[in-house]
């Protein structure tokens, strides 16, 4: 598994796994991709597809249902 900037500390492998399980059931990144390939935090969205301080969110949540319904990864921009 890929650990994300924040080294292998307990906190930031229980985000990865999360975050990348959110992959798993449909759900795309949430950050902003700059053009020189690295990312920053969307400041319009609130969701563990963003930022490894925040919980699952209902959003998150309603998303995962639409992609079960529709087979379609579901998006936050």
């Amino acid at each position: 598994m890929l650990i994300y900037g924040g080294g292998r500390s307990e906190d930031n492998i229980k985000w990865t796994a999360a975050h990348e399980f959110g992959h798993q059931i449909g759900l795309h990144d949430a950050y902003i991709r700059l053009p020189d390939g690295n990312s920053k935090e969307n400041p319009d969205v609130y969701s563990k597809m963003n930022s490894r301080y925040t919980p699952v969110t209902a959003e998150d949540v309603r998303r995962v249902i639409k992609y079960i319904q529709t087979g379609e990864m579901q998006r936050y921009r």
